[in-house]
C-alpha cells in the first residue's frame, strides 16, 4: 500500500456517498500483477503468472473491504482486474478472497462479489461450470457472486459481435436483472 491511493479513495467514497452514487470497487494492480498488461498497473511482456502474489492481494482487499464496510455507497468489490491466470490459481483465490471480503465486515445482502470473466477462455473455462461447481463458488455456500463477462466488443471481428450481443442478454447472463 505505497503511495497516496488510499487517500484517494477516500475521497472518492467521501464524494460518492454525499452524491449518493454507487460504487464498486475493484483490485486493478495486485501485487505482482495478474496479466502482463498496461491495465495491471504496469505493461510487462516478461510478466509470468508465478509472479501473482495472492496473499499480497488478499491483504490490499482487506484493508479495502474493512475500511469501506460501513459506506451505503459500495455495493460491490471485485478482487482482480483481468486476470491472466490459470483455473487452478484462479479458483482458491477467489474462495480466499470472497472469505476475506465477508470476514471483513461487507455482508453479503449489502455488498455483491463481482468475479471478471475476462476473455473467451475464461468464459468457457472457468465460467459458470466451474465457478458454480461444489468445488468453486457455488451460490449456497458464496451468495450474492456476480459474473462480469468482461469482453471488449470493439476488438471482435465478426461473425463474434454478433454472437455475443446474443450471449450477453440480462436473461443469458445473470436470468432477471436484480437491484444491488
Amino acid at each position: 500500500h505505497v503511495g497516496r491511493g488510499i487517500e484517494l479513495l477516500d475521497q472518492v467514497v467521501s464524494n460518492a456517498e454525499r452524491h449518493s452514487l454507487s460504487l464498486l470497487l475493484e483490485l486493478h494492480a495486485a501485487p505482482g500483477g495478474q496479466s502482463g498488461r498496461q491495465t495491471t498497473g504496469r505493461s510487462d511482456p516478461t510478466w509470468e503468472p508465478s509472479r501473482f502474489d495472492a496473499d499480497g492481494a488478499l491483504s490490499a482487499l482487506r484493508l479495502v473491504a474493512t475500511r469501506y464496510n460501513s459506506s451505503r455507497s459500495v455495493v460491490a468489490i471485485s478482487p482482480l482486474n483481468e486476470p491472466e491466470l490459470s483455473n487452478e490459481v484462479l479458483l482458491p483465490y477467489y474462495q480466499r478472497a470472497y472469505e476475506t471480503v465477508r470476514g471483513s465486515g461487507m455482508r453479503a445482502g449489502q455488498v455483491a462479489f463481482v468475479l471478471q470473466l475476462y476473455g473467451l477462455g475464461a468464459i468457457f473455462s472457468l465460467g459458470w461450470a466451474a465457478l458454480d461447481s461444489p468445488e468453486g463458488l457455488p451460490a449456497a455456500r458464496y451468495p450474492n457472486i456476480i459474473f462480469d463477462l468482461h469482453l471488449y466488443y470493439g476488438v471482435l471481428v465478426p461473425p463474434f459481435p454478433a454472437l455475443f450481443d446474443r450471449l450477453a442478454s440480462p436473461h443469458f447472463v445473470a436470468g432477471p436483472l436484480v437491484h444491488l
